[in-house]
């Protein structure tokens, strides 16, 4: 006895993909880069847009850059491993994050250096 036939099968699969695809993505909301206040030595992104809302620390002692581009900029601070870290906003279409004190950025870290602060 069959159950089901080839089409309701791909059907079935085909709808199970894109769920799949669906659970966990981010949306995003674009921030303009005139809200945000960056320091002197700072290259702004071409584009921002929200990241995720958790609070984060360093998973590494490591630099801060002026850009997210890691070829083309410089060490403007530093993070100590397990420090806190202020995210403002993600670089769009990049996993780097404009990070701040006192809500101005001081430079970027990707997101591989960065952890959950629970």
């Amino acid at each position: 006895m069959r159950l089901f036939s080839k089409t309701k099968i791909a059907i079935c699969a085909a709808v199970t993909a894109v769920g799949l695809f669906a659970v966990g993505h981010v949306y995003a909301a674009d921030v303009s880069a005139d809200s945000l206040k960056l320091a002197k030595d700072v290259t702004p992104a071409p584009a921002y847009e929200t990241g995720e809302s958790a609070k984060f620390k360093a998973a590494n002692t490591a630099d801060v850059l002026s850009g997210w581009q890691v070829y083309t900029s410089k060490p403007v601070a530093g993070v100590k491993a397990g420090e806190p870290v202020e995210v403002l906003a993600k670089v769009k279409n990049y996993d780097w994050y404009l990070v701040g004190k006192n809500g101005q950025g001081i430079g970027y870290l990707p997101r591989s250096l960065l952890m959950p602060a629970s």
